[in-house]
């Protein structure tokens, strides 16, 4: 299995790659959504789950979604956040889940 988490926040990021670490696979780290479709592109990977977060500097998560579900509707979206003001926006490009977070709870 192939995961990518794509976040601007590296404390989360630490956080959520040390979950995915019990698990047989392999986990890529983006800062953000552009950094994440570069990759896509370049490398031709394709990724079983992506941990995406909304509001990232650059390209946000909705539409780095949706550059992703141009070529991969099987992909599991998972979006993770603070705003819970985004549930209903998420919804054009099919998530698996919409996690909401609480940074501030989350120790380095």
């Amino acid at each position: 299995m192939n995961i990518a988490i794509c976040d601007d926040n590296v404390n989360f990021v630490n956080w959520l790659e040390e979950i995915t670490l019990h698990a047989p696979h392999e986990v890529d780290i983006f800062l953000d959504g552009g950094e994440l479709l570069s990759y896509i592109d370049k490398s031709r990977s394709s990724y079983d789950t992506i941990f995406l977060d909304i509001e990232m500097n650059g390209l946000n998560g909705i539409e780095t979604a949706k550059e992703i579900r141009k070529n991969n509707q099987n992909v599991l979206i998972i979006f993770v956040t603070e705003y819970q003001e985004y549930v209903y926006d998420v919804f054009e490009v099919l998530p698996f889940r919409f996690l909401m977070t609480q940074l501030n709870t989350i120790k380095k």
